[in-house]
């Protein structure tokens, strides 16, 4: 096809407004190898269908059919304001804009059509779906004509909305004729938050609906898919989808109540997903071990995939099923970067970062960490995936007592990776990642053959990317390191220019 059609999600840009901020665009050239050109746009806070240019023949029709306003385009649009009683609408600039009615279609400014979609009564007022039709891309134009109509759009607080956990515009179908191509109709689904308008609501599920709204059509299409559902815009929540489970992480202090199940049940619906089990996280650090879990099922255990490699996932140990996905980008890199490396990984837990480096041809592993129920859950992991168990290492040791083994030895590893917790009490004591991480990364450095990598890793929400990068620095000074950022995470996380919770950084020896 001469364009690539996809779904923006709300939240992005559709082209990367700089060097720090990737967009659809840049995501999606990324994911496919093509170099894709985005000529028409979206503003970053309304999702829909957006399309893409794939040649420079294509990127030039695309610009004239914009100009000459051939491009139509069709928004859902929300607002909460109550519509006259007499089907009509006013402004106060009648020469550009005409009375807007219920029932029928009026033009509202050159080439823009408001009319009734549906009518929902919420469980906070009324809420009126409107269907937008328009020749143009101008979405902040058509926000503040709307607002001059007195309907200003839900979640557009720029323009008088009421408060909302997204913008309330959506474009439902971009459609043109192409000389090039023939006709081009791209019509994507109509996001959760909108179609669930009138139904009962309960504490956060427009929120989790947004969140949801914004993940899933970027959804890896696996029947053992893993992906992050709900992340910092969870509300105190975050949600993992683990193949057949919905795992929801609840940190919010107090419990969930009957209201919240129901809505976690919705949201699992929502997304497709056939289990959800939540696991309460409010009093981890009295007891890291403690597990107050609400499920809807009895399933103990099931797998779920990642980068081509399978993990088992299990509800009855510890606070985790097994798998952190906020590493992921971070484990394909390992992937791609293992081949005739000796590969050391600490604080290994279930052995994710061990089975990629094993997958991706290392020549030796070791999976360092004091559980030996862990490093057996590990092995299990690598059986699943048929890989050659001689090149693997299981020690249930303390790191820093393995790392001042392999000192006296003379062992040293091409790739280390060090992804500890924040806090852990083994056999050695206690370990604290703000007290401890700068030893532990000496120690690992001392390992490193020349010309090796040191991946460092955290998900500490104690520390900002600024006190992180200062540590690790401040850890490894004399000029003998050059330091780099992994990948970028991927887009069910952070989007490119918010603060990420993952924080990491790759040191390599000069």
């Amino acid at each position: 096809m001469s364009y690539l059609l996809a779904a923006k999600p709300a939240g992005c840009y559709t082209s990367s407004p700089d060097c720090e901020r990737e967009g659809m665009c840049e995501y999606l050239s990324r994911q496919t190898g093509e170099q894709l050109r985005a000529p028409s746009s979206l503003d970053a806070a309304v999702s829909g269908a957006v399309v893409f240019a794939r040649s420079d023949r294509t990127e030039r029709e695309l610009v004239e059919l914009l100009r000459g306003r051939r491009i139509k385009r069709q928004y859902l649009a929300v607002t909460d304001r109550p519509l006259p009683d007499d089907g009509s609408i006013s402004t106060d600039e009648p020469d550009r804009v005409s009375a807007v009615r219920h029932t029928s279609a009026a033009d509202v400014g050159s080439g823009v059509t408001f009319r009734r979609y549906r009518a929902a009564a919420g469980h906070t007022g009324p809420y009126t779906v409107l269907e937008v039709q328009t020749s143009d891309d101008a979405t902040r134009e058509l926000r503040r004509r709307a607002a001059r109509l007195g309907i200003p759009l839900l979640g557009d607080g720029d323009n008088g909305g009421s408060a909302f956990p997204r913008l309330m515009l959506h474009c439902a179908e971009i459609s043109f004729n192409s000389e090039i191509g023939g006709a081009v109709r791209h019509h994507v689904p109509t996001p959760s938050v909108i179609s669930r308008l009138g139904k009962p609501g309960r504490g956060s599920l427009n929120a989790w609906l947004t969140a949801l709204d914004r993940r899933q059509g970027l959804f890896p299409n696996d029947e053992e898919a893993t992906f992050r559902i709900m992340h910092s815009d969870g509300e105190g929540v975050r949600c993992d989808l683990l193949g057949e489970v919905c795992w929801f992480y609840w940190f919010r202090q107090r419990p969930p109540d009957d209201d919240d199940l129901a809505d976690i049940a919705d949201l699992t619906n929502e997304a497709g997903v056939r289990h959800w089990k939540v696991q309460y996280m409010g009093d981890r650090g009295d007891n890291p071990r403690a597990r107050r879990q609400w499920h809807s099922s009895d399933l103990e255990s099931w797998t779920g995939a990642e980068n081509g490699l399978r993990y088992l996932l299990r509800s009855d140990r510890g606070l985790s099923p097994g798998l952190f996905l906020d590493q992921r980008r971070n484990r394909g890199w390992v992937k791609e970067n293992a081949d005739g490396c000796r590969v050391l990984n600490l604080f290994s837990y279930t052995g994710g970062f061990g089975l990629c480096a094993a997958a991706g041809g290392a020549t030796e592993v070791a999976n360092v960490d004091t559980s030996r129920r862990t490093l057996d859950w590990s092995r299990e992991n690598f059986a699943l995936n048929g890989l050659d168990a001689t090149r693997l290492e299981f020690r249930p040791v303390d790191a820093r007592g393995f790392l001042a083994g392999c000192r006296k030895r003379g062992r040293t590893f091409d790739l280390v990776i060090c992804d500890p917790p924040s806090f852990s009490r083994g056999r050695e004591g206690v370990f604290r990642l703000e007290r401890d991480l700068a030893g532990i990364l000496r120690e690992a450095a001392d390992v490193l053959a020349p010309g090796g990598t040191l991946l460092v890793s955290t998900n500490y929400e104690g520390w900002s990317r600024t006190r992180f990068d200062q540590v690790v620095r401040g850890a490894l000074q004399g000029g003998k390191f050059r330091f780099r950022p992994p990948p970028p995470p991927d887009w069910d996380f952070e989007l490119p220019g918010e603060e990420r919770i993952q924080k990491s950084l790759l040191v390599s020896g000069r």
